[in-house]
């Protein structure tokens, strides 16, 4: 949502985070996923605007798992789901 609205920006920031956390666990995806964020990837890096990807990626691999799901489900559109004591 956010990058369709223009924010790249903001848009990259859980790209980001996503990257960082699969580093960290040593998470491979596999071909078809690969591929796909791969082509979303080029899609970002040719829209508009697109500095801003580079300016949001960094900053997204600094967040918290749980800062990086609520900006994700932000710039989707979504709201984190509300938990209470287990």
């Amino acid at each position: 949502m956010a990058g369709a609205e223009g924010d790249h920006e903001r848009a990259a920031r859980p790209l980001g985070a996503a990257e960082a956390l699969g580093e960290a666990v040593g998470v491979t995806l596999p071909p078809s996923a690969r591929a796909d964020r791969e082509a979303g990837a080029a899609r970002a890096r040719a829209a508009p605007g697109r500095g801003g990807v580079r300016r949001g990626v960094d900053p997204g691999r600094a967040l918290a798992p749980d800062q990086a799901l609520a900006e994700a489900l932000e710039v989707c559109g979504r709201q984190a789901p509300v938990t209470g004591p287990g």
